[in-house]
């Protein structure tokens, strides 16, 4: 499976256990019936609160506070802390049982200085497997990609200024509106 298998580290020396020890608010993302759930006990710090607040009006995220039910397959854990305690836990992860199946970030936020993400994801969470699977689960054959990244994508867009990647996403779509008008015309 494509998920960061909660059961998998689930005892006291799992994920789990080591942020519980601790004391940190996680966010952990599960998808349930086609849903984004985001299961987070309580708000510690400053950015957690802002991130909640800013993230949770989007009506594709269902943030929950409590803890993460039994049995549930993470997607992946996310939290943000103070540079020195999450450099602390993020070597405390990078020394848990089975640390190969998982891809484990740290990155300082921008957005929140003296902050750093952790993100905690399945090995085999990438774009290009998402990609893949897509691709395989609608059954097609070729695909067209827009990044910020040169050599990424099959296009290119600097910054990935999101109104740019829009005009020429329909650039790009713009004679199959007009062929597909023609058929339906005919």
């Amino acid at each position: 499976a494509n998920t960061a298998n909660r059961s998998a580290q689930s005892d006291d020396t799992g994920t789990e256990g080591t942020l519980d020890e601790e004391a940190v608010c996680y966010f952990a993302n599960v998808v349930i019936d086609d849903m984004l759930v985001i299961y987070y006990n309580g708000l510690r710090n400053e950015a957690e609160r802002k991130i909640y607040e800013h993230m949770r009006k989007s009506p594709y995220r269902n943030y929950v506070n409590r803890r993460l039910p039994e049995q549930e397959n993470v997607i992946y854990f996310m939290l943000i802390q103070e540079q020195k305690k999450a450099e602390r836990i993020y070597n405390r992860l990078l020394k848990l049982p089975n640390v190969e199946d998982y891809k484990i970030l740290m990155y300082d936020s921008t957005d929140y200085p003296g902050y750093a993400y952790i993100k905690i994801y399945h090995k085999d969470a990438t774009r290009d497997h998402m990609l893949q699977n897509l691709m395989a689960l609608l059954n097609m054959e070729k695909k067209i990609t827009f990044g910020s990244i040169k050599g990424k994508c099959d296009v290119y867009v600097e910054d990935s200024d999101k109104n740019l990647m829009v005009k020429k996403l329909k650039r790009c779509f713009e004679s199959l509106d007009c062929t597909f008008i023609n058929i339906v015309q005919k």
